[in-house]
């Protein structure tokens, strides 16, 4: 866990510490710490590490529980809909609170009354990856690749509305690139195997997963 990371669990345990003192039962039974996509992530593993850090601190475990699809409405719509106890903790990106909510005209939740902020957990760079072995190795070249194979290209995002998905959509805009076939996934683990497969010409991932598997940027 980085120094970020750390700084955030330390705030969000000294939060749960304060609800703590409040209430002097809670808490008195173990916290949830709800996910929005699949296992494998970079959501997944430092919702896992701030889990481990927090449990037993508090006098109560803290367990994990992902609940991926729909580009994190599923996972939205859930903690929306959990008893307001401070039972449910929810490890979100800006895809509920801002995409989703100009993307949809009716969500099952309020981006912003429905939920009361904690504290920023990290943040990470988006990065344009390609398999290693792609002819493009520069963006001037991976355009010109996409332009010339109209329809017949592909891009991997984490679903529907991440933002990753957004990227890669304002990419095609700005470049004037045709039609580039979306592959959305459940959260970007999968995605992430879909680049080292070469199952896609590209795809918008965070820099941990980039650096670790050696993509090319």
């Amino acid at each position: 866990m980085n120094i970020a990371s750390r700084i955030a669990a330390a705030l969000l345990l000294a939060a749960l510490q304060g609800a703590a003192t409040a209430q002097d039962a809670y808490p008195s039974k173990p916290i949830r710490l709800v996910l929005s996509f699949d296992a494998g992530g970079i959501s997944d593993v430092l919702g896992r590490a701030l889990a481990t850090k927090i449990t037993g601190s508090i006098g109560q475990s803290m367990f994990v529980e992902n609940r991926p699809g729909a580009g994190s409405t599923v996972a939205a719509a859930h903690v929306a809909g959990s008893a307001p106890d401070g039972y449910t903790v929810w490890l979100q990106d800006l895809t509920a609170h801002a995409i989703n909510a100009t993307l949809y005209r009716k969500l099952a939740f309020d981006p912003i009354k429905s939920y009361a902020p904690v504290t920023l957990v990290a943040y990470s760079p988006l990065m344009l990856t390609v398999h290693p072995s792609s002819p493009a190795e520069t963006l001037g070249e991976l355009v010109a690749l996409l332009k010339a194979n109209p329809s017949k290209s592909f891009y991997a995002s984490a679903g529907n509305g991440t933002a990753n998905h957004i990227s890669a959509e304002l990419l095609k805009r700005a470049a004037g690139v045709p039609e580039v076939v979306h592959v959305p996934y459940k959260g970007s683990a999968p995605s992430v195997q879909a680049v080292l497969a070469n199952e896609v010409n590209f795809s918008f991932i965070s820099m941990p997963p980039t650096v670790a598997n050696k993509f090319a940027v």
